[in-house]
């Protein structure tokens, strides 16, 4: 994620400014930098015995990565947002609230560039900074979450957001039942274990 204070000005005119790129139209450089990942996940699955497999592979994603620095324009921009911190975040279709490495001044206007995961999806939204609340005690350097509210967002792009934040809701509903589900039998397991162990003989004894 990327993101940049602007004016009211380049808020007023972002309908015509913003870039916001399709999934079906990622460039090159999304492609290839998503290839990438998938190859080191695997290679980290690699045994040590096949050290001369992961050496020549290791070459040929130096060659992929080569081959990506010479694609272009939008292609480098691309690149540029991929190499960009990976933070914690809350996005809705109306906003977004996100961990930060400073903190932003409240009421401010902010562009956000973003690529949300797993699915490489890219948007751009204009928005103004609503919240800013100190983290105590961080450990990653990241200080603040910035609560954002979308001022201008493509429609296509706040519906596809909103379908997504139904889908999260919907998996973690299912993850939190399954939790329940296998906690209920862990407790039934330990009621039948203790009822197995702990039975009185014939001559009272214990």
């Amino acid at each position: 994620m990327d993101y940049e204070l602007v004016s009211d000005a380049e808020v007023r005119g972002a309908a015509a400014k913003m870039q916001v790129v399709d999934p079906t139209e990622l460039s090159a450089t999304t492609t290839l930098r998503r290839l990438e990942m998938e190859l080191q996940s695997a290679l980290s699955m690699l045994s040590n015995r096949h050290g001369e497999i992961i050496r020549c592979l290791d070459l040929l994603n130096s060659k992929v990565n080569t081959l990506a620095s010479m694609i272009p324009a939008s292609g480098k921009q691309d690149l540029e947002l991929q190499s960009r911190d990976v933070c914690d975040c809350s996005l809705s279709s109306s906003g977004i609230a996100f961990t930060a490495r400073e903190a932003l001044p409240l009421d401010s206007r902010i562009r956000l560039r973003m690529v949300v995961l797993p699915d490489y999806f890219h948007v751009t939204a204009y928005g103004e900074i609503v919240r800013v609340t100190p983290i105590d005690n961080p450990d990653d350097g990241f200080t603040h979450v910035i609560g954002v509210n979308f001022l201008h967002i493509l429609d296509r792009y706040r519906e596809a957001l909103a379908r997504r934040s139904l889908q999260r809701e919907i998996e973690d509903r299912r993850d939190a039942r399954q939790r329940l589900e296998a906690r209920e039998a862990a407790e039934k397991a330990n009621d039948s274990a203790s009822k197995v162990g702990f039975g009185t003989g014939p001559d009272g004894a214990v």
